[in-house]
């Protein structure tokens, strides 16, 4: 009902070329219910629990040519086919959520350039990115052999 009053469901047509199958099962893979904990950092100013909103977006179609602000592609359009999607999450509990919300929680950090002079080469420095997340969280249970893979892939994303 609530969907006919913000004028109904869009009816999403998929671009020429799109292979809707992949498009199907990477919609599917998301939405799969995996386990995480919340955990506690002990700072007493931190918040009492984690709350997080996540707005999914539907089919974003496939990904257009580089262009030199989008090297890697330009994004799909999104269509209004998402929700809105909020969680709270006490610490130290275990939560079965949907796979999307591990990488909402996953990109919710910064990531910085750290520089500190080569062991053997003095005039050299190494680069390297450093993430802090803003949540401290885990997985602890995925029955999808490809998830693990994937959250390592999630988790070394910049920010």
């Amino acid at each position: 009902m609530n969907s006919l009053v913000q004028g109904g469901p869009d009816i999403v047509e998929a671009p020429p070329g799109a292979d809707v199958r992949k498009l199907c099962e990477d919609e599917k893979f998301l939405n799969e219910p995996i386990e995480i904990v919340c955990k506690a950092s002990g700072d007493p100013f931190a918040p009492k629990a984690v709350e997080i909103t996540v707005e999914t977006g539907g089919i974003t179609g496939p990904m257009g040519p580089p262009t030199p602000e989008s090297p890697h592609g330009t994004p799909g359009i999104a269509g209004r086919g998402g929700k809105r999607v909020s969680y709270v999450f006490a610490y130290d509990r275990k939560y079965t959520v949907p796979r999307f919300v591990f990488e909402a929680l996953a990109h919710a950090k910064m990531t910085s350039l750290r520089q500190s002079p080569h062991s053997t080469k003095p005039m050299e420095m190494i680069q390297r990115n450093v993430h802090t997340y803003s949540y401290n969280f885990e997985c602890v249970r995925d029955a999808n052999p490809k998830g693990q893979a994937w959250r390592e892939k999630v988790l070394r994303d910049a920010a």
